[in-house]
C-alpha cells in the first residue's frame, strides 16, 4: 500500500490481526473495530471463528496463522 494507512484496508492484514488476537485468547465481540472498513475476507474469517463448531473454528485458525508464518518466513530469507 502507498499511503500511510493503507495496511488498515489491506485484506491480508485484517485477516492476520484477527487471528493472532484470536489466538491471543482475545474473544470480543466486534474484532475488527479498529478498522472502519472491513473486507470481506476478515468478516467471514470472524463468521468462522464464531463458529460453534470446534473444527471450523480450528481450521480456520490454522490456515490464517500458515499464511503468515509463510509472510514471516519470507522475510527472514530476504
Amino acid at each position: 500500500m502507498n499511503d500511510s494507512e493503507g495496511w488498515l484496508v489491506d485484506a491480508d492484514f485484517q485477516r492476520a490481526f484477527v487471528a493472532v488476537r484470536y489466538a491471543a485468547g482475545a474473544r470480543e465481540a466486534a474484532p475488527l473495530a479498529p478498522f472502519a472498513r472491513a473486507t470481506e475476507g476478515a468478516l467471514e474469517l470472524v463468521r468462522t471463528l464464531s463458529s460453534g463448531v470446534r473444527t471450523e473454528r480450528a481450521q480456520a485458525l490454522a490456515v490464517e496463522l500458515k499464511r503468515i508464518a509463510r509472510v514471516l518466513e519470507a522475510r527472514r530469507l530476504r
